[in-house]
C-alpha cells in the first residue's frame, strides 16, 4: 500500500511560509519613517521656536522643548503632524496601536507601523526626568487624548 507523501511536505511548506510571515509582521513594528533623515528636512519658516505644543483641537499631546538629532523645535514639530496625518489616515486607533519602542537605544513612540517621535536626551533633561520618563508620559497622553480627536473612521471600535 502507497501512502501519498506531498500532503506532509505541502503542510509543513505552508506552515514554515506562515511562520515566516509571522516573523517578518514582528519585525516591522514602528518600520514606516517619514522624514527620518536629515536629507529630507522639512522646510521650516519664522523665528526660531523655543518650544511646540503637540495636539489637535485644543487637546496638548506633549510639547517639544528642544531641538534633537540635527533638528530644530520648528522641524521636529512639523515633522511630527505629518506623522501624525499620516497615522491618522493609515491607522484604526486603538488602545494597543499605541506602543513604546527603542530606535538606537532611545524611547520612540508608535502608532501602529508608524514612528511618531523619539525621545531624546535633552527632551528629558528639559522636563527634568529620564527619557523612559518622559516617553510614557507622551505615550499616556498620547493613548488619551488621540482618539478623542482623531476622524470617527480612524477610531476603531471595539
Amino acid at each position: 500500500m502507497r501512502t501519498d507523501s506531498r500532503l506532509p511536505i505541502s503542510i509543513l511548506v505552508a506552515a514554515a511560509l506562515l511562520a515566516m510571515g509571522a516573523v517578518q509582521a514582528t519585525a516591522q513594528e514602528c518600520q514606516i519613517v517619514i522624514y527620518g533623515d536629515l536629507a529630507e528636512k522639512p522646510a521650516t519658516q519664522g523665528p526660531e521656536m523655543q518650544k511646540a505644543d503637540i495636539g489637535i483641537d485644543g487637546q496638548v499631546f506633549f510639547t517639544i522643548n528642544t531641538p534633537a538629532a540635527g533638528y530644530t523645535v520648528a522641524e521636529r514639530e512639523r515633522i511630527v503632524y505629518i506623522r501624525l496625518i499620516e497615522i491618522m489616515s493609515n491607522v484604526h486607533i486603538r488602545p494597543e496601536s499605541f506602543q513604546l519602542s527603542r530606535v538606537r537605544g532611545k524611547p520612540t513612540i508608535c502608532v501602529g507601523n508608524y514612528r511618531l517621535i523619539t525621545v531624546y536626551p535633552r527632551d528629558a533633561q528639559a522636563a527634568g526626568c529620564s527619557a523612559n520618563e518622559l516617553a510614557g508620559r507622551w505615550l499616556t497622553s498620547l493613548r488619551e487624548k488621540l482618539p478623542v480627536v482623531a476622524p470617527a473612521a480612524a477610531v476603531a471600535n471595539p
